[in-house]
């Protein structure tokens, strides 16, 4: 797969609040085989240390994605009930799968989005600690938001992967967590936001929590399929 310049927030499926409604932007253009299965590239690796200092699981390196829809299914009818589950099985590649779910026009819009990208290349894992580096420098500065949009936070966050890092941001009406983790030569990458309860802005503690549940899933899935 190409590795993509800008952050997390320019290399998937965002959410966007326009008029009370979600769009999608930048998905993959490139074509998946529908059925997938993890493949070790080179045998099972030992975990190194978050930044933060938690161990991640252990994972072989990953040749093949799980689908995202499978990997975040688990979790989705509790974040977005009754939201309609979009895959992007016409535009994705062995090494990279997204999906969403959402819905869009009853009260308290919400919408999920897991995204995977298994990085390649001759040292797949240091490539992928790379990508994640770079991704994590363009989005803590805000610039890659869209217009209307403000970052109202950015944390290194630990005890899900081998590092990973979330995002908070609001605009009108609605708030969204994206939360972006590495593990092993993977980059699993999480939009979850909407409305609160309430009927105002999902708060950040919600929609953080939400995405990390979404990204625990996804390994947990990526890790069964791995075995």
């Amino acid at each position: 797969m190409a590795i993509l310049l800008g952050g997390a927030l320019t290399c998937v499926l965002a959410v966007c609040a326009v008029a009370g409604l979600f769009i999608l932007k930048n998905a993959s253009t490139n074509n998946q085989p529908r059925d997938r299965q993890v493949a070790p590239a080179s045998g099972r690796q030992s975990s190194g240390e978050a930044k933060g200092g938690v161990p991640s699981p252990q994972l072989s390196l990953v040749d093949v994605v799980v689908d995202a829809c499978d990997a975040g299914r688990p979790v989705a009818t509790k974040l977005v009930p009754g939201g309609r589950e979009i895959s992007n099985d016409a535009t994705a590649t062995d090494t990279e799968s997204a999906c969403q779910w959402g819905k869009y026009a009853q009260a308290k819009p919400r919408a999920l989005t897991v995204t995977l990208r298994s990085i390649q290349g001759g040292s797949p894992m240091q490539l992928a600690k790379s990508q994640f580096t770079q991704e994590w420098s363009a989005d803590k500065t805000g610039d890659t938001l869209a217009a209307g949009q403000t970052l109202r936070s950015k944390k290194a966050i630990t005890g899900v992967g081998e590092q990973g890092y979330a995002l908070y941001f609001t605009q009108t009406g609605v708030g969204e967590a994206i939360v972006n983790v590495q593990i092993s030569n993977v980059l699993i990458t999480v939009h979850y936001g909407g409305e609160s309860e309430s009927g105002g802005v999902m708060p950040e503690t919600q929609a953080v929590d939400g995405a990390v549940e979404a990204v625990k899933a996804t390994i947990q899935t990526l890790e069964k399929a791995a075995q």
